[in-house]
């Protein structure tokens, strides 16, 4: 299998330092042979270096900590640098090292002249679609409008979750893409963040840091509910 095959060649996935049980049981979960050639965390590393393989300079754009830029590093390339708008993301990715230089900065304003990269990767670029214009089926076969599509900054955000709890607190997969978004998006302003889940999926407490954003509502089948600020 190609994940496998790329997993022995660029080593394991990395995975938060300190995971919630339920995120551990999420990863388990896509880990299974079932699973193991559908969608899930473990093909995100290998599409990634199917459209890396042979690029020489790299820029990937909201990086987070780092991990496609390292996989750039090890796919060959010689110049890779990554960007995130969230400082605490940049620097945890200069501490995991690996090769890569990283910057502060958002996608709307990245200090590049143009030409500086041949090849470029990008995580929770959102873009818009205007009705009637065609779609195209990207990873894993979802229809999303095309690379052409200008990019568009929401006004709502629907989230999926592992947990929840009474103060509007979200467990996500551990990645932290959505905090990172929402973060910049709310600095921008107001943004109304809905989180979909069942309502068993309710705890007694998420654990939390100042990196996590929180809910304004949940949505589950037994109706809407708003946290309060």
């Amino acid at each position: 299998m190609l994940g496998d095959e790329l997993h022995e060649r660029h080593g394991a996935l990395h995975e938060p330092r300190s995971l919630h049980p339920l995120q551990r049981a999420f990863i388990d979960a896509l880990r299974a042979p079932a699973l193991s050639g559908a969608v899930g965390v473990a093909e995100i590393l290998p599409l990634a270096a199917h459209y890396l393989a042979g690029a020489r300079r790299v820029l990937d754009v909201g990086c987070g900590e780092g991990q496609v830029a390292r996989l750039a590093v090890r796919c060959g390339a010689e110049v890779v640098i990554g960007v995130d708008p969230t400082r605490a993301q940049v620097a945890l990715a200069r501490e995991r090292a690996g090769g890569p230089a990283y910057a502060r900065s958002g996608a709307d304003g990245l200090p590049f002249a143009d030409g500086s990269f041949d090849t470029s990767w990008g995580g929770c670029v959102l873009v818009t679609d205007k009705g009637g214009e065609p779609l195209v089926k990207r990873m894993w076969g979802i229809e999303q409008p095309p690379e052409t599509a200008p990019l568009v900054e929401p006004d709502v955000l629907l989230m999926p979750l592992l947990a929840f709890d009474a103060g509007g607190w979200r467990l996500g997969y551990g990645g932290g893409f959505y905090d990172r978004t929402l973060e910049r998006l709310r600095a921008m302003k107001p943004i109304v963040a809905i989180g979909l889940a069942f309502d068993a999926q309710e705890v007694a407490e998420v654990p939390h840091d100042e990196h996590d954003q929180r809910l304004d509502w949940v949505l589950t089948p037994s109706g809407p509910r708003r946290f309060p600020r």
